[in-house]
């Protein structure tokens, strides 16, 4: 039975009624009557349906008639045909909406918005999409989903009954070698763009056929080869990008990529991962520590990933198994008010980072918290509850990424019969398992009140390609840590392939500048293990087992 869900295309002004029906009305006639299709899907009725003039009334467009909706079915079964030509038939409509409004925008004058309002009159309902929904160069423009988006229903897209055919999308072109890599909602060069929601609008992924090991290994892990972006928002870049009360709910790769500068995101909930919604109770011993450790194999399902200036996100609960929220290259971010669990709060994933604050952010069982990749400067994570760490809470050094080269996955639990005793390895075999880029630079890297209650490995791990300057952490607290010799079940914070000059002992602003001058420093350059003197308040840290004074080491 054919149910429906309303799409309504309204444009606000504050114009008379008439003016504004008759802008509405113009939209309508700019859409093709003709069969645009040449694949298993045809718009020429639907497109003949929008333009049906009672549809209009008190100048909102209700397209309820024109569209596919479904009710519950099992996602992860093989689409019949029906169910296939709803997701195509759903994302064209949608496009052309996207499509015509541009049209449309470029005819009126400036300074008005323009909401596509997306919504199911069932809360248990859902309308079915396939991968490819495209915006391209929009100004003030509203997307408003009141209901479900499902892209899950066809992934992969090039499954038998959902391949992307590209003769069901005229009009769009798209540069990608495979069905899978077409993102689900893809938008370039937008000015004022919303993605919104009266209520919680939901987009969901259907990732979880990538989670796990042996999925990963069938179906692969690489972007560009065979998994989605959830909202892609590259290419040209953005400006004025509002994201609020939307739910991201399993994607198969990046939950967001965003290159777009003056970026507001709050209100929002990001979920892709294989650990429970709700953790049980603490974690007691190393058998459960590795059972959590295992299951965050949802590899790539970063939440909110940002490429650019003045963003500001607040007010999120972002639970993945990659970096909860990434600076990949930009200036001027806040990012506050977080609960959130995954790889971490990560600065400096692909570009230099600058002027970055990090505050009032819960961490619960995750798997980094505090991580900074690269070249950053003017970093501050302040007031950051880090609960149960399970790999290194803080990290500063070179990203963990694949099996070889770089930092791989396997680091630093190596292969039997390799030591894990770090301090005893040569600088060549050192470098041969985890190595930073020498061209690292971080500067004025402040940690304050930033507490781990319990970390299941070394807490804290200071990992640089040369020169590190300006790390100083103030009222940092560590709580329960592992008492093993080795690293990475250390006590002690860890600290290689850090060259320490003398003058950055007593030099304001540089490494280490609240230590005494006769401290310790490693005048040979290039050896494995170097002396790390923190920039805190020893005080305040509480380790299990050793003195403050040996947590930090000597040459």
């Amino acid at each position: 039975m054919l149910r429906c869900f309303f799409l309504v295309l309204s444009v606000l002004t504050v114009h008379a009624s008439d003016s504004f029906t008759q802008r509405s009305q113009s939209i309508i006639d700019v859409l093709p009557t003709a069969n645009l299709s040449g694949g298993a899907t045809s718009l020429g009725d639907e497109v003949l349906c929008l333009k049906d003039p009672k549809l209009l009334v008190n100048g909102t467009l209700d397209i309820s008639p024109c569209l596919y909706q479904t009710g519950r079915f099992a996602l992860l079964v093989e689409l019949d045909g029906a169910l296939r030509k709803r997701a195509v038939h759903n994302t064209l409509l949608l496009n052309y909406a996207l499509l015509h409004v541009r049209h449309f925008i470029l005819q009126v004058p400036a300074n008005r918005r323009y909401t596509i309002l997306l919504r199911t009159s069932d809360p248990h309902n859902r309308f079915l999409m396939q991968g490819g929904v495209y915006g391209q160069d929009l100004e003030n423009v509203t997307l408003q989903l009141d209901g479900i988006m499902d892209f899950g229903a066809c992934m992969p897209m090039d499954s038998a009954n959902c391949r992307f055919r590209k003769e069901d999308y005229p009009g769009f072109s798209y540069d990608k070698k495979l069905a899978n890599t077409v993102s689900m909602l893809q938008f370039t060069g937008m000015l004022n763009f919303k993605f919104t929601s009266s209520t919680r609008g939901r987009v969901v992924g259907g990732g979880e056929q990538w989670y796990g090991v042996m999925n990963i290994l069938e179906l692969g892990d690489e972007r560009g080869t065979t998994k989605p972006i959830m909202f892609d928002m590259e290419g040209k870049r953005s400006y004025g990008l509002e994201i609020s009360h939307i739910s991201f709910e399993q994607a198969a790769y990046w939950t967001t990529y965003i290159w777009a500068s003056d970026v507001h995101i709050h209100h929002s909930n990001v979920t892709a991962r294989t650990l429970p919604p709700e953790l049980p109770k603490p974690l007691e011993d190393p058998s459960e520590w590795l059972e959590q450790v295992v299951r965050t194999n949802a590899w790539n399902t970063d939440g909110f990933d940002v490429s650019g200036d003045n963003v500001h996100i607040h007010d999120c609960h972002i639970m993945v198994s990659d970096d909860c929220v990434a600076n990949k290259g930009g200036k001027n971010w806040m990012v506050e008010n977080l609960v959130a669990s995954g790889a971490g709060l990560t600065v400096g994933s692909e570009g230099k980072a600058d002027n970055v604050t990090f505050r009032n952010i819960v961490m619960d069982r995750t798997i980094r918290g505090i991580y900074i990749k690269t070249t950053a400067s003017n970093v501050l994570y302040e007031n950051i509850l880090i609960k149960e760490g399970l790999m290194f809470p803080i990290w500063i050094g070179p990203p963990w990424q694949g099996l070889s080269g770089g930092c791989p996955l396997i680091f630093p639990f190596l292969p039997t019969g390799v030591s894990a005793d770090l301090g005893a390895l040569t600088h060549h075999s050192m470098n041969a398992l985890c190595y930073a880029d020498q061209t690292m630079r971080v500067t004025n890297i402040t940690l304050r009140n930033v507490t781990v209650v319990k970390s299941f490995t070394t807490p804290i791990v200071l990992f640089g390609g040369h020169e590190n300057y300006g790390v100083s952490m103030e009222n940092v607290t560590v709580g329960e840590t592992p008492s093993d010799e080795r690293f990475p079940f250390t006590a002690k914070p860890e600290c290689y392939n850090v060259t320490i000059q003398q003058e950055s002992l007593t030099k304001p602003g540089q490494l280490f500048e609240n230590c005494a001058p006769t401290a310790p420093v490693c005048t040979q350059v290039g050896i494995a293990r170097q002396a790390f003197i923190p920039c805190c308040n020893q005080s305040n840290w509480n380790p299990k087992g050793p003195t403050p004074k040996e947590w930090w080491g000597v040459c």
